[in-house]
């Protein structure tokens, strides 16, 4: 993840420097939704749960120029609970808490569609740690509880719209796919976020 991020950081670094934005600088926090799609290994017989959860963000970046800008995000998406009974030849059924959160670096480009508005992409690397509690439940065998963390990296993509109403302020709202953030056992989960957001810019 570390040379992967290097990487990006440095093609960045080599993005053109013409017509450099007034105020190259930005910070800001959303508040969005995260959505999250569980896979479970085996036949599935039922599924319960929360797949939507708040989530928060803060964000910082450096705008190379009106289209081009180099961001660096966190994103914390509360924890979902699933409920799941799974079916085979060893059927068995799990509670799961899942506790998410991501660190990601982007190149986001910006193509202006009026004198305040632009339409945005986002193409980065992301990694995402996952918390997780659970308790099986066995039909053949004695119940117990485990705890795991563990981080998976990938790519993150997104789209979104920026309205700029007053200099150095802008409103964002954007949809970002983070794919598969976790494929451990007993359940692969894919994670997506739509959020609303606030940027200073400087």
């Amino acid at each position: 993840m570390k040379k992967r991020l290097a990487a990006l950081a440095l093609i960045l670094a080599g993005c053109p420097l013409l017509a450099q934005a007034d105020d190259p600088f930005y910070v800001g926090v959303g508040l969005g939704t995260a959505h999250v799609t569980s896979s479970p290994e085996g036949g599935l017989a039922s599924q319960s749960g929360s797949d939507n959860e708040t989530s928060g963000s803060i964000f910082a970046g450096y705008q190379f120029n009106r289209y081009v800008a180099a961001e660096v995000a966190y994103v914390n998406s509360g924890t979902f609970s699933q409920n799941l009974q799974i079916t085979g030849s060893n059927p068995y059924g799990y509670n799961a808490s899942d506790k998410l959160e991501t660190w990601s670096l982007a190149a986001v480009g910006s193509w202006p569609v009026a004198s305040q508005l632009a339409l945005t992409g986002k193409l980065g690397i992301a990694e995402t740690r996952l918390k997780q509690s659970l308790q099986y439940t066995s039909f053949f065998g004695p119940s117990y509880v485990t705890n795991n963390t563990g981080t998976k990296s990938g790519a993150i993509v997104g789209i979104g719209l920026l309205y700029s109403p007053v200099p150095h302020i802008g409103v964002g709202l954007n949809w970002d796919y983070y794919g598969t953030i976790s494929d451990q056992s007993p359940a692969s989960l894919k994670e997506d976020v739509l959020t609303v957001s606030l940027r200073y810019s400087f």
